[in-house]
């Protein structure tokens, strides 16, 4: 590709042409940015893009496009003097997965990566490949062990970690505060998944910077952004429709991308309707877990000058209806409904790219999320029905400065506020048509929690040696009741390091030391939670763990691959402990229990993930991870610590834009069980499982069309404690069409 530029007053209009690099064919729809400012373009169909207002100096041009390998390089830009650069891109049949083996000449590549793993499904992935929801998505990204409670509810254990060990972020904010909700729905099922363009798992010593949790790890999701256009107006329509049989899904999303080349602007709704699932031909019913669900959110990106931007966004979630099949049925329960789950989310950046040479970029971001649960239930063993509405105000505060004082040494340093306020009404009344009156909610009355943190993580490259280095001193205070807490201070840090053994190999080696505070629901929580009846504790102290790590990196030309070994030593790590209701250690039939420091704990694993390029049209992917987890001080394992599980696929890409793929994914027979997994109906499926998954594919113009068997062989499974099993062979139809 060849690159001219033209001089006007001081700055450089850049004109070029994208190709393929395989076919020579010009490439539609790559999108190039400026790095350090807020710069950027996407090619037309005839590969053409501009860019305008860029000045002097050193930038990194980043190009991308679903499909295909990303390119990143330097360019210096003068005035008066003409460029020449090459930027075509090489496709790729491979699943877009950037940083399994980072390549150590790709330092440039948002350089605050740390050398951890960090496994990522792009758009195609997700749509196409990732299944039916964010859970079936994430089941083939590093070691994460994904349940269900119902149709639309998912967790994520992370390294055999309990989700609340995990941070997760959505477009940046962070949903893991102290205070979010978790009555009834996991966070991780308020994010819409058709709107999702990027997710990504990591699980290393470098993530404890992030979130006020992140212990176990952090899962970020990216939903689609608005771009600027090369200059006039744009308008890009996009509409998606998927039908699962049978009867198990109706799914439709629309959006609009508007821009030019100072405002840019992206919409879109989704509505989605589940059926009852159907649980194999071994199963032979269905059951209750139908629900209904909608989503709605608006970007907004303002150019206010070449280094300066503002972008805003709005989202909306709403969830109705989730019958909760796996209380109903294993723990007696005559009805559990949560009726309605909504997120409500705000949030308004302000962006500068400075023309210092060492501070690279200056964001400050204002939002807040506004949560509401409302459950029903119909308690096991009398006529009585309860009530609980739960409403959560979440306000956020972050301001984050990229810096590269030297070519050698990055760093990203920021603080963080956030606040937590939940008002909590509950009802009951013992016999049909009797009135209702008041009773203790799932939180006492009013109840808070907030905290306040100072971060910072840097990246040093020494010679052949890249060291990440990073440090969070967190302030936290929750509330229970009228009166606040005594704030506490927690400070968490890590090391890592990457070593090459070879161009095509690295060593990676690293630890961290991580903190946890306990949650609202953790503490005072009080009701139907978990594996039975929870009683509010009467305190816990925070969790810590200790991570160490070594592994192995490999890219080469024909396979990337990452291998790593783990051990995690925790300390009053909290769990489940027996209680007593009223004398009793059981209520209604079910268990009682409560949230309590368990001394110590160790776990140790392995993981490894690899894709392999056969051929131009042929590549094999496949992960895996087993971990072990024991209680040490009550010397016995410790509870839902997944088996031994991973994935073995092959996808083939015919040039014509048709394509395939068959998919295995396995899980072994589960032979440890903690205390609360005896006791808990979730956990009791501990019989090994396999799966296929058969996909076919056609990509047109700007739109393809997809047809997927999941479970081809319709096996009866049930993940180890999943609330439902999984599904049974299901057909599902899917088309994209933009305009």
């Amino acid at each position: 590709m060849l690159l001219l530029s033209t001089v006007m007053r001081g700055q450089t209009v850049l004109e070029g042409s994208m190709y393929d690099r395989a076919t020579g064919r010009p490439l539609a729809g790559a999108q190039i940015r400026v790095l350090q400012t807020t710069l950027d373009a996407v090619s037309d169909r005839r590969g053409y893009f501009t860019l305008k207002g860029l000045p002097s100096g050193v930038f990194l041009f980043h190009v991308s496009r679903p499909g295909y390998e990303e390119l990143v390089k330097e360019v210096v830009v003068k005035d008066e003097a003409a460029l020449f650069i090459g930027m075509s891109l090489l496709p790729t049949v491979q699943r877009e997965n950037p940083e399994l083996a980072a390549a150590i000449t790709r330092f440039e590549r948002y350089a605050i990566h740390t050398p951890g793993i960090v496994s990522a499904a792009d758009r195609e992935y997700l749509h196409d490949r990732g299944g039916l929801d964010i859970s079936g998505a994430l089941a083939g990204l590093g070691n994460l062990w994904a349940l269900q409670q119902h149709a639309a509810a998912q967790q994520v254990w992370m390294r055999g970690m309990q989700p609340l060990s995990t941070a997760l972020l959505a477009d940046g904010l962070p949903l893991s505060t102290g205070g979010a909700p978790g009555y009834s729905i996991p966070l991780l099922s308020a994010v819409d998944y058709q709107s999702l363009e990027r997710i990504e798992a990591a699980q290393s010593p470098g993530i404890g910077h992030v979130g006020a949790s992140g212990t176990g790890g952090a899962v970020y999701a990216e939903s689609f952004a608005p771009a600027y256009s090369s200059g006039r107006l744009q308008v890009r329509p996009l509409a998606r429709i998927r039908l699962a049989f049978p009867n198990q899904e109706q799914t439709l999303h629309g959006r609009i991308h508007v821009s030019s080349n100072r405002v840019a602007a992206a919409a879109g709704v989704t509505g989605s309707q589940y059926g009852d699932r159907w649980s194999g031909q071994a199963g032979g019913f269905q059951e209750p877990s139908a629900a209904s669900q909608g989503a709605a959110q608006l970007r907004v990106r303002v150019k206010l000058s070449p280094r300066h931007e503002l972008l805003a966004g709005s989202q909306h979630f709403e969830l109705r209806n989730a019958q909760h099949f796996d209380r109903t049925a294993l723990q007696q329960f005559r009805s559990f409904t949560t009726e309605q789950f909504s997120r409500t989310s705000s949030s308004l950046q302000w962006r500068m790219f400075p023309r210092s040479s060492w501070l690279r970029e200056i964001s400050v971001t204002a939002g807040g999320h506004q949560w509401e649960e409302h459950t029903r239930i119909e308690e096991p063993g009398s006529q009585s029905v309860r009530t609980d509405r739960v409403q959560t105000g979440t306000a956020l505060l972050v301001a984050e400065a990229h810096m590269r004082p030297n070519p050698y040494w990055n760093a990203v340093s920021g603080f963080e506020w956030t606040r937590d306020a939940a008002r909590v009404q509950a009802s009951r009344s013992d016999q049909p048509g009797d009135p209702a009156y008041e009773v203790r909610g799932v939180l006492p009355g009013l109840s808070g929690w907030q905290h306040a943190a100072l971060y910072s993580l840097h990246t040093l490259d020494l010679l052949k040696l890249r060291l990440t280095a990073g440090g969070r001193l967190l302030l936290w205070q929750p509330q229970l009741g009228e009166a606040p807490a005594a704030g506490r201070m927690l400070l968490s840090g890590g090391i890592s390091g990457m070593y090459p053994l070879h161009p095509d190999v690295a060593l990676t080696a690293g630890v961290h030391s991580g903190r946890r505070a306990p949650t609202l629901y953790e503490w005072a929580g009080e009701g139907w939670l978990g594996p039975g009846f929870q009683l509010a504790a009467d305190s816990l102290a925070p969790e810590q763990a200790l991570t160490t790590e070594v592994g192995l990196k490999v890219r080469q030309k024909h396979f990337s691959g990452a291998l790593s070994v783990f051990r995690i030593a925790m300390d009053r790590f909290i769990d489940w402990a027996p209680a007593l209701y009223e004398g009793a250690p059981t209520y209604a039939g079910v268990p009682v229990w409560v949230r309590a420091n368990q001394g110590q704990a160790l776990l140790q694993g392995v993981e490894a993930e690899g894709e392999w390029l056969i051929s131009r049209m042929a590549s094999c992917y496949g992960q895996i991870a087993y971990q072990r987890g024991y209680n040490l001080s009550q010397d016995m394992p410790m509870n839902r610590i997944p088996p031994l599980n991973g994935l073995l696929g092959l996808q083939m890409q015919v040039r014509s834009g048709l394509e395939g793929s068959i998919e295995w994914r396995f899980a072994s027979e589960k032979r440890q069980l903690g205390p609360v997994d005896w006791e808990d109906p979730r956990s009791r499926s501990i019989e090994s499982w396999q799966t296929f998954n058969l996909r076919i594919g056609y990509t047109f113009g700007k739109g393809g069309c997809s047809l997927q068997v999941l479970n081809l062989l319709d096996a009866y499974y049930r993940p180890f404690g999943s609330g439902i099993p999984g599904r049974g062979r299901m057909t599902m139809l899917a088309l994209e069409v933009g305009f």
